[in-house]
């Protein structure tokens, strides 16, 4: 793992988030051999080192995950309702 200049970790090599792989657990309950398949640029070691990052760091992550909803919720609602 890294952790890019807005302290967001990161699978080294990858522009994915550890979150998005978390979401991926999470939302899908997908397995860590599930994840490989669907993102197949990731090995076995890879997701499963952002998993335990993720379970580590999860009042974090959480958080970070709560944050980008919440973006992602005024994006919509401001596109949602022209003015």
């Amino acid at each position: 793992m890294t952790t890019d200049e807005a302290g967001v970790p990161r699978i080294v090599g990858t522009p994915l988030k550890v979150v998005g792989i978390a979401l991926d657990r999470l939302a899908h309950a997908w397995t860590a051999d599930e994840i490989c398949r669907q993102h197949p640029g990731l090995t076995l070691p890879q997701v499963q080192a952002a998993l335990g990052c993720y379970f580590e760091n999860q009042a974090e992550c959480d958080r970070q995950i709560e944050e980008s909803l919440k973006v992602a919720d005024e994006i919509f609602a401001r596109h949602s309702n022209p003015q």
